[in-house]
């Protein structure tokens, strides 16, 4: 997500759903999470 400024120039305010792309994958954090959640040593994720 972004927005035009005032002098033409875009303002990049970050993407507006729960992925993060590492070495040219999208991974979804909520994967991540459920994952670690049930893990027996995680008592809780946030």
């Amino acid at each position: 997500m972004g927005r035009w400024l005032a002098d033409g120039n875009i303002e990049y305010l970050g993407r507006n759903d729960d992925q993060v792309k590492i070495r040219g994958f999208r991974i979804e954090l909520g994967e991540i999470e459920a994952c670690l959640a049930r893990h027996e040593a995680v008592k809780e994720t946030v």
